[in-house]
Protein backbone atom coordinates (compact mmCIF):
# COMPACT_ATOMS: atom_id res chain seq x y z
CA UNK A 1 0.00 0.00 0.00
CA UNK A 2 1.55 3.35 -1.01
CA UNK A 3 2.36 5.68 1.82
CA UNK A 4 0.29 8.91 1.50
CA UNK A 5 2.36 11.97 0.83
CA UNK A 6 1.43 14.88 3.07
CA UNK A 7 0.40 18.01 1.20
CA UNK A 8 3.00 20.66 0.75
CA UNK A 9 2.23 23.53 3.11
CA UNK A 10 1.36 26.76 1.38
CA UNK A 11 3.52 29.55 2.74
CA UNK A 12 1.58 32.37 4.31
CA UNK A 13 2.95 35.76 3.27
CA UNK A 14 3.82 38.00 6.19
CA UNK A 15 1.36 40.73 7.02
CA UNK A 16 2.83 44.01 5.78
CA UNK A 17 3.55 46.55 8.46
CA UNK A 18 1.44 49.68 8.27
CA UNK A 19 3.30 52.73 6.97
CA UNK A 20 5.05 54.67 9.69
CA UNK A 21 3.81 58.20 10.19
CA UNK A 22 6.46 60.72 11.14
CA UNK A 23 6.08 64.19 12.61
CA UNK A 24 8.03 67.26 11.54
CA UNK A 25 7.76 70.29 13.79
CA UNK A 26 9.61 73.45 12.84
CA UNK A 27 9.19 76.87 14.47
CA UNK A 28 10.10 80.35 13.32
CA UNK A 29 13.31 81.43 15.04
CA UNK A 30 14.34 84.38 12.87
CA UNK A 31 12.44 87.63 13.18
CA UNK A 32 12.63 88.17 9.41
CA UNK A 33 10.58 85.03 8.79
CA UNK A 34 7.31 86.26 10.34
CA UNK A 35 6.14 89.52 8.83
CA UNK A 36 3.06 91.71 8.62
CA UNK A 37 2.17 93.64 5.49
CA UNK A 38 0.20 96.83 6.08
CA UNK A 39 -0.76 99.16 3.21
CA UNK A 40 1.99 97.65 1.06
CA UNK A 41 4.75 98.07 3.66
CA UNK A 42 6.45 95.27 5.59
CA UNK A 43 6.72 95.16 9.39
CA UNK A 44 9.53 92.85 10.53
CA UNK A 45 9.95 93.85 14.17
CA UNK A 46 6.45 93.65 15.65
CA UNK A 47 6.31 91.82 18.97
CA UNK A 48 3.01 90.20 17.92
CA UNK A 49 1.22 89.12 14.76
CA UNK A 50 -2.27 90.43 14.12
CA UNK A 51 -3.99 87.70 12.15
CA UNK A 52 -5.65 89.58 9.34
CA UNK A 53 -8.07 92.15 10.58
CA UNK A 54 -8.67 95.83 10.91
CA UNK A 55 -6.04 98.38 11.87
CA UNK A 56 -7.54 101.74 12.70
CA UNK A 57 -10.40 102.50 10.35
CA UNK A 58 -9.63 100.90 7.01
CA UNK A 59 -6.29 99.07 6.77
CA UNK A 60 -5.90 95.29 6.93
CA UNK A 61 -2.92 93.10 7.64
CA UNK A 62 -1.55 90.27 5.55
CA UNK A 63 0.74 87.88 7.44
CA UNK A 64 3.64 85.98 5.89
CA UNK A 65 5.21 83.01 7.70
CA UNK A 66 8.37 81.21 6.52
CA UNK A 67 9.82 78.04 8.02
CA UNK A 68 13.43 77.17 7.22
CA UNK A 69 14.77 73.63 7.25
CA UNK A 70 11.56 71.67 6.70
CA UNK A 71 12.90 68.12 6.72
CA UNK A 72 10.27 66.27 4.69
CA UNK A 73 11.32 64.12 1.70
CA UNK A 74 9.96 65.00 -1.72
CA UNK A 75 6.61 63.38 -2.63
CA UNK A 76 5.94 62.20 0.94
CA UNK A 77 2.26 61.65 1.67
CA UNK A 78 1.09 64.45 3.94
CA UNK A 79 -1.37 63.15 6.53
CA UNK A 80 -2.01 66.43 8.35
CA UNK A 81 -0.46 69.88 8.68
CA UNK A 82 -1.36 72.70 11.02
CA UNK A 83 0.09 76.02 12.12
CA UNK A 84 0.41 76.37 15.87
CA UNK A 85 0.07 79.85 17.33
CA UNK A 86 0.45 81.12 20.89
CA UNK A 87 -2.04 83.85 21.83
CA UNK A 88 -0.30 87.12 22.66
CA UNK A 89 -3.36 88.59 24.34
CA UNK A 90 -6.84 87.71 25.48
CA UNK A 91 -9.41 88.49 22.80
CA UNK A 92 -12.71 89.50 24.32
CA UNK A 93 -15.41 92.06 23.73
CA UNK A 94 -15.16 93.76 20.34
CA UNK A 95 -11.97 91.83 19.49
CA UNK A 96 -13.78 88.51 19.78
CA UNK A 97 -16.15 88.96 16.83
CA UNK A 98 -16.46 86.13 14.34
CA UNK A 99 -14.14 86.36 11.37
CA UNK A 100 -12.26 84.15 8.95
CA UNK A 101 -9.02 84.16 7.05
CA UNK A 102 -7.62 82.13 4.18
CA UNK A 103 -4.25 80.43 4.06
CA UNK A 104 -2.27 79.78 0.89
CA UNK A 105 1.17 78.22 0.43
CA UNK A 106 3.88 79.91 -1.62
CA UNK A 107 4.55 77.99 -4.84
CA UNK A 108 8.34 77.82 -4.65
CA UNK A 109 10.73 74.87 -4.37
CA UNK A 110 12.34 76.74 -1.48
CA UNK A 111 10.52 79.87 -0.37
CA UNK A 112 12.62 83.07 -0.52
CA UNK A 113 13.04 85.51 2.35
CA UNK A 114 10.43 88.22 2.70
CA UNK A 115 11.31 91.63 1.31
CA UNK A 116 14.05 92.50 -1.15
CA UNK A 117 14.08 90.06 -4.06
CA UNK A 118 11.66 87.82 -2.14
CA UNK A 119 8.90 90.40 -2.25
CA UNK A 120 5.89 91.00 -0.07
CA UNK A 121 3.40 88.33 1.00
CA UNK A 122 0.79 89.84 -1.33
CA UNK A 123 3.22 89.48 -4.26
CA UNK A 124 3.66 85.74 -3.84
CA UNK A 125 2.41 83.15 -6.32
CA UNK A 126 0.22 80.98 -4.09
CA UNK A 127 -1.40 77.58 -4.39
CA UNK A 128 -4.68 77.75 -6.28
CA UNK A 129 -6.45 76.04 -3.41
CA UNK A 130 -6.70 78.00 -0.16
CA UNK A 131 -7.84 76.80 3.22
CA UNK A 132 -10.40 78.94 5.06
CA UNK A 133 -9.90 79.21 8.82
CA UNK A 134 -12.89 80.48 10.84
CA UNK A 135 -11.72 82.61 13.77
CA UNK A 136 -14.72 81.75 15.90
CA UNK A 137 -13.07 80.94 19.23
CA UNK A 138 -12.04 83.26 22.01
CA UNK A 139 -8.27 83.28 22.53
CA UNK A 140 -6.70 83.29 25.99
CA UNK A 141 -3.25 84.81 26.40
CA UNK A 142 -0.49 82.19 26.56
CA UNK A 143 -2.65 79.34 25.24
CA UNK A 144 -1.85 77.55 21.99
CA UNK A 145 -4.25 77.42 19.05
CA UNK A 146 -3.96 75.48 15.81
CA UNK A 147 -5.12 76.47 12.36
CA UNK A 148 -7.33 74.36 10.15
CA UNK A 149 -5.64 71.41 8.47
CA UNK A 150 -3.51 72.65 5.55
CA UNK A 151 -2.20 69.23 4.48
CA UNK A 152 -3.28 69.83 0.88
CA UNK A 153 -1.21 73.01 0.68
CA UNK A 154 1.91 71.36 2.07
CA UNK A 155 1.37 68.39 -0.27
CA UNK A 156 1.45 70.69 -3.30
CA UNK A 157 4.79 72.14 -2.19
CA UNK A 158 6.59 68.87 -1.35
CA UNK A 159 5.39 67.40 -4.66
CA UNK A 160 7.25 70.08 -6.62
CA UNK A 161 10.06 68.79 -8.81
CA UNK A 162 12.92 70.50 -6.99
CA UNK A 163 11.62 70.26 -3.43
CA UNK A 164 14.24 68.72 -1.12
CA UNK A 165 14.44 68.07 2.63
CA UNK A 166 15.74 71.17 4.40
CA UNK A 167 14.07 73.62 2.02
CA UNK A 168 12.00 76.58 3.22
CA UNK A 169 8.21 76.63 3.10
CA UNK A 170 6.04 79.74 3.38
CA UNK A 171 2.36 80.52 3.78
CA UNK A 172 0.40 83.74 3.42
CA UNK A 173 -2.61 84.47 5.65
CA UNK A 174 -5.12 86.97 4.31
CA UNK A 175 -8.48 88.40 5.25
CA UNK A 176 -11.36 86.40 3.81
CA UNK A 177 -14.10 88.98 3.73
CA UNK A 178 -15.44 88.63 7.27
CA UNK A 179 -12.34 89.37 9.35
CA UNK A 180 -13.23 92.78 10.77
CA UNK A 181 -11.35 91.99 13.97
CA UNK A 182 -8.41 89.71 14.54
CA UNK A 183 -6.57 87.37 16.87
CA UNK A 184 -3.11 88.37 18.10
CA UNK A 185 -0.38 85.71 18.08
CA UNK A 186 3.14 85.72 19.47
CA UNK A 187 5.89 86.54 17.00
CA UNK A 188 9.58 85.67 17.14
CA UNK A 189 10.32 89.12 18.57
CA UNK A 190 7.65 88.83 21.24
CA UNK A 191 8.17 85.31 22.54
CA UNK A 192 11.55 84.15 21.24
CA UNK A 193 9.79 81.59 19.04
CA UNK A 194 7.27 82.37 16.35
CA UNK A 195 4.45 80.19 15.00
CA UNK A 196 5.25 76.52 14.40
CA UNK A 197 4.43 74.25 11.48
CA UNK A 198 3.49 70.73 12.60
CA UNK A 199 3.26 68.12 9.83
CA UNK A 200 2.47 64.42 10.01
CA UNK A 201 3.64 62.53 6.91
CA UNK A 202 4.51 59.13 5.49
CA UNK A 203 7.87 59.16 3.64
Amino acid sequence: TPVPVPPTPVPVPPTPSPPTTRTERVCIRDGNDDVEEVSGGLVFDSDALGLPGKIGDDNYRTVGLRWVGVNIPRSSRIVSARIEFTAAEHTSGSNNYYGRVNIGAVQEDSAPEWGGSGGRPSDMYLTVKKEVWPLDREWVQGEKYSSVDIYGLVQQVVDRGSWAPGNALSVVIQRDGLAEYFRVAQSKEGDGVGPCLVVEYVP
